[in-house]
Protein backbone atom coordinates (compact mmCIF):
# COMPACT_ATOMS: atom_id res chain seq x y z
CA UNK A 1 0.00 0.00 0.00
CA UNK A 2 1.19 2.86 -1.09
CA UNK A 3 1.37 6.61 0.93
CA UNK A 4 -1.39 8.19 -1.29
CA UNK A 5 -3.55 4.83 -0.70
CA UNK A 6 -3.14 4.83 3.11
CA UNK A 7 -3.99 8.58 3.00
CA UNK A 8 -7.41 7.43 1.08
CA UNK A 9 -7.61 5.06 3.50
CA UNK A 10 -7.72 7.52 6.82
CA UNK A 11 -9.72 9.79 5.57
CA UNK A 12 -12.28 8.14 3.54
CA UNK A 13 -13.48 5.01 4.74
CA UNK A 14 -11.81 5.86 8.81
CA UNK A 15 -11.79 8.22 11.36
CA UNK A 16 -8.35 8.42 13.27
CA UNK A 17 -8.61 7.01 16.36
CA UNK A 18 -6.78 9.59 18.71
CA UNK A 19 -5.68 8.27 22.24
CA UNK A 20 -5.67 11.36 24.18
CA UNK A 21 -6.48 9.73 27.85
CA UNK A 22 -3.32 9.05 29.73
CA UNK A 23 -5.24 5.86 30.98
CA UNK A 24 -5.85 3.20 28.49
CA UNK A 25 -5.84 -0.56 28.15
CA UNK A 26 -5.84 -3.68 26.07
CA UNK A 27 -8.88 -5.80 25.15
CA UNK A 28 -8.96 -9.50 23.01
CA UNK A 29 -10.45 -9.04 19.42
CA UNK A 30 -11.77 -12.55 18.54
CA UNK A 31 -11.90 -12.62 14.97
CA UNK A 32 -14.73 -14.66 13.00
CA UNK A 33 -14.32 -18.29 14.96
CA UNK A 34 -17.81 -19.08 13.26
CA UNK A 35 -18.45 -22.83 12.69
CA UNK A 36 -19.13 -22.01 9.06
CA UNK A 37 -14.87 -20.98 8.93
CA UNK A 38 -14.06 -23.44 11.23
CA UNK A 39 -15.72 -26.71 8.88
CA UNK A 40 -13.36 -25.26 6.01
CA UNK A 41 -10.15 -27.12 8.11
CA UNK A 42 -10.12 -30.67 6.59
CA UNK A 43 -7.81 -31.18 9.79
CA UNK A 44 -9.92 -30.68 12.82
CA UNK A 45 -7.16 -31.17 14.72
CA UNK A 46 -6.20 -27.71 13.93
CA UNK A 47 -9.05 -26.23 14.91
CA UNK A 48 -8.73 -28.03 18.53
CA UNK A 49 -5.51 -26.63 18.97
CA UNK A 50 -6.52 -22.80 18.09
CA UNK A 51 -9.68 -23.27 20.02
CA UNK A 52 -7.63 -24.80 22.82
CA UNK A 53 -4.99 -21.68 22.74
CA UNK A 54 -7.50 -19.12 22.27
CA UNK A 55 -9.95 -20.76 25.28
CA UNK A 56 -6.43 -20.05 27.66
CA UNK A 57 -6.35 -16.54 26.82
CA UNK A 58 -10.16 -16.38 27.48
CA UNK A 59 -9.95 -17.82 30.85
CA UNK A 60 -6.83 -15.38 31.21
CA UNK A 61 -9.44 -12.33 30.34
CA UNK A 62 -11.43 -13.43 32.72
CA UNK A 63 -9.59 -14.07 35.65
CA UNK A 64 -7.31 -10.45 35.52
CA UNK A 65 -10.72 -8.79 34.06
CA UNK A 66 -9.87 -8.23 30.39
CA UNK A 67 -12.41 -7.22 27.56
CA UNK A 68 -12.76 -9.61 24.53
CA UNK A 69 -14.66 -7.93 21.20
CA UNK A 70 -16.00 -10.73 18.91
CA UNK A 71 -16.56 -9.90 15.96
CA UNK A 72 -18.83 -12.16 13.58
CA UNK A 73 -19.28 -12.27 9.53
CA UNK A 74 -22.83 -11.73 9.17
CA UNK A 75 -24.46 -15.00 7.56
CA UNK A 76 -21.90 -17.45 8.30
CA UNK A 77 -23.22 -18.51 11.72
CA UNK A 78 -22.20 -18.66 15.42
CA UNK A 79 -19.50 -18.65 17.38
CA UNK A 80 -17.57 -21.71 18.01
CA UNK A 81 -19.50 -23.24 21.33
CA UNK A 82 -16.38 -24.31 23.01
CA UNK A 83 -15.46 -20.44 22.53
CA UNK A 84 -19.07 -19.07 23.58
CA UNK A 85 -18.57 -21.16 26.28
CA UNK A 86 -15.92 -19.98 27.21
CA UNK A 87 -16.72 -16.63 26.99
CA UNK A 88 -19.26 -17.47 30.28
CA UNK A 89 -17.95 -15.12 32.55
CA UNK A 90 -16.13 -12.27 30.90
CA UNK A 91 -17.12 -8.87 29.80
CA UNK A 92 -17.34 -9.31 25.73
CA UNK A 93 -19.11 -7.75 23.45
CA UNK A 94 -19.87 -8.73 19.67
CA UNK A 95 -19.89 -6.87 16.54
CA UNK A 96 -20.87 -7.79 13.60
CA UNK A 97 -19.39 -6.94 9.97
CA UNK A 98 -20.63 -7.61 6.83
CA UNK A 99 -16.82 -7.95 5.31
CA UNK A 100 -13.25 -9.11 5.83
CA UNK A 101 -12.68 -5.57 7.95
CA UNK A 102 -13.83 -5.68 11.10
CA UNK A 103 -13.83 -1.82 11.65
CA UNK A 104 -15.47 -1.71 7.91
CA UNK A 105 -19.33 -0.10 8.52
CA UNK A 106 -19.28 -1.10 12.26
CA UNK A 107 -19.27 0.36 15.37
CA UNK A 108 -16.22 -1.34 16.44
CA UNK A 109 -14.22 2.06 16.70
CA UNK A 110 -16.63 3.16 18.57
CA UNK A 111 -16.91 0.53 21.39
CA UNK A 112 -12.63 -0.04 21.59
CA UNK A 113 -12.97 4.15 22.15
CA UNK A 114 -15.44 4.07 24.68
CA UNK A 115 -13.48 1.51 26.22
CA UNK A 116 -10.18 3.14 26.36
CA UNK A 117 -8.59 0.73 24.22
CA UNK A 118 -5.01 1.54 23.03
CA UNK A 119 -3.55 -2.35 22.34
CA UNK A 120 -5.65 -5.05 20.56
CA UNK A 121 -4.31 -8.70 20.95
CA UNK A 122 -5.64 -10.33 18.26
CA UNK A 123 -7.11 -14.20 17.76
CA UNK A 124 -8.99 -15.51 14.69
CA UNK A 125 -8.96 -17.46 11.88
CA UNK A 126 -8.99 -16.49 8.05
CA UNK A 127 -5.67 -14.80 8.95
CA UNK A 128 -4.54 -13.66 5.29
CA UNK A 129 -8.17 -11.95 5.01
CA UNK A 130 -10.23 -11.47 7.76
CA UNK A 131 -7.22 -11.07 10.74
CA UNK A 132 -4.96 -9.04 8.29
CA UNK A 133 -7.32 -6.91 7.04
CA UNK A 134 -9.04 -5.99 10.68
CA UNK A 135 -5.67 -5.73 12.33
CA UNK A 136 -4.80 -3.48 9.50
CA UNK A 137 -7.47 -0.88 10.21
CA UNK A 138 -6.40 -1.20 13.40
CA UNK A 139 -3.41 -0.20 13.26
CA UNK A 140 -4.44 2.69 11.10
CA UNK A 141 -6.49 3.85 13.30
CA UNK A 142 -3.79 4.17 16.18
CA UNK A 143 -4.01 1.10 17.86
CA UNK A 144 -1.27 -0.96 18.98
CA UNK A 145 -1.50 -4.37 17.90
CA UNK A 146 -0.13 -7.83 19.22
CA UNK A 147 -0.66 -11.31 18.30
CA UNK A 148 0.54 -14.93 18.56
CA UNK A 149 1.26 -17.83 15.81
CA UNK A 150 -1.09 -20.44 18.17
CA UNK A 151 -3.90 -18.20 18.01
CA UNK A 152 -4.59 -17.50 14.59
CA UNK A 153 -4.50 -19.45 11.71
CA UNK A 154 -6.09 -20.02 8.32
CA UNK A 155 -7.31 -23.33 6.32
CA UNK A 156 -4.96 -24.80 4.34
CA UNK A 157 -6.98 -25.05 1.55
CA UNK A 158 -8.53 -22.68 -0.50
CA UNK A 159 -11.95 -23.15 -2.17
CA UNK A 160 -9.91 -24.32 -5.25
CA UNK A 161 -8.21 -27.32 -3.41
CA UNK A 162 -4.61 -25.33 -3.90
CA UNK A 163 -2.24 -25.56 -0.56
CA UNK A 164 -1.81 -22.31 1.33
CA UNK A 165 0.68 -22.31 3.61
CA UNK A 166 0.45 -19.33 6.52
CA UNK A 167 2.81 -16.94 6.14
CA UNK A 168 3.27 -15.06 9.29
CA UNK A 169 5.56 -12.03 7.54
CA UNK A 170 3.08 -9.39 7.18
CA UNK A 171 2.30 -9.66 11.05
CA UNK A 172 5.92 -9.94 11.90
CA UNK A 173 6.35 -6.79 10.32
CA UNK A 174 3.48 -4.82 11.27
CA UNK A 175 2.46 -6.24 15.12
CA UNK A 176 3.82 -7.64 17.90
CA UNK A 177 4.10 -11.55 17.00
CA UNK A 178 4.90 -13.78 19.58
CA UNK A 179 5.59 -17.59 18.83
CA UNK A 180 3.22 -18.25 21.66
CA UNK A 181 -0.11 -17.09 23.74
CA UNK A 182 1.54 -18.17 26.92
CA UNK A 183 3.30 -14.92 28.18
CA UNK A 184 -0.28 -12.74 28.38
CA UNK A 185 1.40 -11.17 31.39
CA UNK A 186 3.73 -9.13 29.53
CA UNK A 187 1.49 -9.69 26.56
CA UNK A 188 -1.89 -8.03 28.17
CA UNK A 189 -0.14 -5.10 30.24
Amino acid sequence: MDEAQLKALQTEKYWRHQFTDPISYSGVLLIDMQDEFLRKFRDQSVVDDLVSAQSEVLDYCRENSFKVFVLEYLNFGETDQRIRKKLDGVDHRTVVKSSNDGFWRTDLLEVLSLSKISHIYAMGVNMDYCVLTTIESALLNGFEVSTAKTVISQPKYGRTGVLRIPNFRWFENNTNLYEDHKNLDEILK
